[in-house]
């Protein structure tokens, strides 16, 4: 199972916006938790000691990434909205 990431926008999108750091877990592949100050991102890396960052733009499906490395259970509903 791959490690949690954390997900830092570059850009306005999906409901983020620039400077938003926001939290991905494999144990909720479709989730994904803003985090709100540095404080809570202290605790997230004190939680998860060597957690990764990913770089995201606007023109880059940041989003899709974390969910490949971990598909849902229903594969058959992947992409659905």
């Amino acid at each position: 199972m791959p490690p949690p990431l954390l997900i830092q926008c570059n850009d306005d999108h999906a409901g983020y916006r620039k400077g938003d750091q926001v939290l991905w877990s494999p144990l909720a592949p479709t989730a994904f938790y803003h985090i709100p100050n540095t404080e809570a991102l202290k605790i997230v890396k004190s939680a998860y000691p060597g957690v990764k960052t990913q770089v995201s733009q606007s023109r880059a499906p940041w989003i899709v990434r974390p969910m490949q490395a971990a598909p849902p259970a229903n594969s058959a509903s992947y992409g659905k909205r």
